[in-house]
């Protein structure tokens, strides 16, 4: 945990919120890059589970952690498999017009 700072407590009490979904959560401050990071004790090999994509810990940070979860993960990737196939529609339909401008 070189360059990595253990949070036990914060403004919004996220370090100790965080628990109540899962008991083996607990958050590090990354020096080196100035991230929040969400660790696991209770995960096989590396505790590590994810950065917190904002700037500080609040609220945010709870939802984020919920979602991210891997009870989860089956509906995450239900959800990103259907934006990549609106954004495959979308590209498709940018190219077919473009093809139509040059042919015209």
């Amino acid at each position: 945990m070189k360059n990595k700072i253990l949070l036990t407590s914060d403004a919004c009490f996220i370090c100790e919120r965080i628990k109540d979904i899962d008991q083996g959560y607990y958050i590090l401050f990354n020096c080196q890059n100035g991230k929040y990071e969400v660790h696991n004790n209770s995960q096989l090999g590396s505790s590590y589970c994810f950065c917190i994509p904002f700037s500080q810990l609040d609220a945010r940070t709870l939802d984020y952690t919920r979602k991210t979860q891997s009870q989860n993960a089956q509906k995450l990737i239900m959800q990103i498999d259907k934006e990549n196939q609106k954004l495959q529609k979308d590209n498709i339909k940018k190219a077919a017009d473009a093809l139509g401008e040059i042919l015209l």
